[in-house]
């Protein structure tokens, strides 16, 4: 399940904590993933690996996905249900998941090849990041 890309989207939550290592503090992030079937723990821990220490990770499946939309308002979990296809309704959820919450969102057909330089972590207030190839 390796991509050599990284569909990522990036957005800060307030909260900081000091890091053990090199990285003095940074905002405390958390992966958002959503899938059908829950990711294997190897996959996600390679994924914190590359990421700052204290990174955790939050996984929904289809049902936690759509909860969380009704969660955000009727008029959301309308469009939600009216999306044709699992990829568009993700998308909003997506956009929503990180407007309430922060964090970061990785594909989970994704794998992050190296870690992600400090500066991507607080310079940025979103990052998008897609396979031009499409695959």
């Amino acid at each position: 399940m390796a991509s050599t890309s990284m569909p990522i989207a990036l957005a800060r939550q307030p909260t900081t904590i000091a890091q053990s290592f090199s990285w003095s503090t940074l905002p405390v992030f958390t992966v958002h993933q959503t899938s059908a079937r829950r990711i294997d723990p190897a996959v996600v821990r390679r994924t914190l690996d590359c990421l700052p220490l204290g990174t955790l990770h939050e996984w929904a499946d289809d049902t936690g996905a759509r909860q969380f939309v009704a969660s955000q308002g009727a008029h959301f979990l309308h469009h939600f249900d009216q999306q044709r296809t699992w990829a568009n309704k993700i998308d909003l959820w997506r956009v929503l998941k990180l407007h309430e919450t922060g964090g970061l969102y990785i594909d989970a057909e994704s794998t992050l090849l190296s870690p992600l330089p400090e500066h991507f972590l607080t310079a940025f207030s979103a990052i998008f990041v897609y396979d031009r190839l499409h695959r």
